[in-house]
């Protein structure tokens, strides 16, 4: 694999590291890890409801948009309407 060579490219792989950096406690907490919750004390069974909660509603946010979505570009059509819906995916 090439090196980055711009600046641009360079700062993107540097967030991209940070970013995953930042998620991977989250992820390994979000499949039952323990370690590094007494940190947070008697709130950790709270933040974990609360953090699967968010991601429940974030999720069927995501499929009301794109049913909607797709719902409007097929009215927008009257000639191909699998190929709107499909593409709103």
């Amino acid at each position: 694999m090439d090196r980055p060579g711009t600046t641009g490219e360079r700062l993107l792989l540097a967030a991209a590291v940070v970013a995953l950096a930042h998620a991977l406690p989250s992820l390994y907490w979000a499949f039952g890890g323990t370690l590094g919750m007494d940190s947070l004390g008697s709130w950790a069974p709270a933040w974990r409801a609360l953090g699967w909660v968010g991601a429940a509603v974030l999720v069927l946010y995501g499929a009301a948009n794109v049913v909607v979505g797709g719902l409007a570009r097929t009215r927008r059509t009257g000639r191909d309407r699998a190929r709107p819906v499909l593409h709103g995916l």
